[in-house]
């Protein structure tokens, strides 16, 4: 197996050798990708859960002017 580990935040599988990245091919794209689906859920979970501003919301709803 690779290099150091520091626990779940981890990819599983094995590293590429020197490169100190994990092997992504076959099953293991699975469990990489759903690997990467956790953490991204857990980093940006809270963000995407708060409301939009309204300021936001009204430019994004404004007509575009053409020049």
């Amino acid at each position: 197996m690779g290099g150091k580990s520091s626990g779940s935040g981890d990819p599983p599988g094995p590293e590429k050798k020197g490169t100190g990245r994990p092997e992504v091919s076959g099953m293991n794209r699975q469990a990489f990708d759903a690997w990467l689906d956790r953490q991204l859920r857990e980093m940006y979970e809270a963000v995407t859960a708060e409301p939009v501003p309204d300021d936001l919301l009204a430019m994004l709803n404004k007509p575009t002017q053409k020049k």
